[in-house]
């Protein structure tokens, strides 16, 4: 049904976070490629213990462990998490899969949830919302820290995420695919799953 992307370098802080969050999920039908950049940690051995996909590389950058994975992806969905989300609803990837095949869409966005509720976050947390909801709209905002969802097939038509680009390059693969696809956001997640561990 899912394949969950995972891009890390030295995430042994947080990675188990995630995954064990994904492990209560209440679908089972998923695999998680965990892409890493040469680690010197114990990142490695904290995916193969969740059994994870794991693709060993010396590339150290994000787009590019994530194209990587992306062609070992066993499902048409494709999910792209970075290592420091968190996920606080056990249903997500459930209702995630659905409202996207309902909302036929191409590439999608998730609202943003910070943990932390210091003034600063919360205060980047409404601007990012706020960017994403008016690019549903208007021009496509998909910020990598909250998570991309997409097609295998609206993947590989765009190429996989531009790596020339350093910064802005999620936001670029969600307009780049918008061109000829649909855009849009997960809107039954917003506020209560996602949520950028800071």
């Amino acid at each position: 049904m899912i394949s969950i992307i995972i891009a890390v370098l030295n995430e042994e802080r947080f990675l188990p976070h995630l995954l064990e969050d994904l492990s209560g999920q209440t679908i089972k039908d998923y695999e998680i490629i965990v892409c890493d950049g040469g680690s010197d940690d114990k990142t490695v051995e904290v995916a193969k213990k969740y059994g994870c996909v794991v693709i060993a590389t010396k590339l150290k950058r994000q787009p590019l462990q994530q194209n990587l994975a992306a062609k070992r992806a066993k499902y048409d969905l494709l999910l792209f998490l970075d290592a420091d989300i968190r996920i606080a609803n056990k249903n997500f990837l459930k209702i995630a899969h659905d409202e996207f095949v309902n909302k036929n869409l191409d590439v999608a966005a998730f609202y943003s949830n910070f943990v932390s509720r210091k003034p600063l976050y919360i205060i980047c947390e409404a601007l990012m919302n706020m960017s994403t909801f008016i690019g549903e709209k208007t021009k496509p905002v998909a910020s990598g820290g909250g998570g991309i969802m997409s097609t295998k097939r609206a993947h590989n038509k765009v190429g996989g995420f531009n790596a020339n680009i350093s910064l802005g390059y999620d936001h670029d693969y969600a307009r780049e695919i918008a061109k000829f696809g649909k855009f849009g956001v997960i809107k039954k997640n917003k506020n209560y799953n996602v949520c950028t561990k800071v």
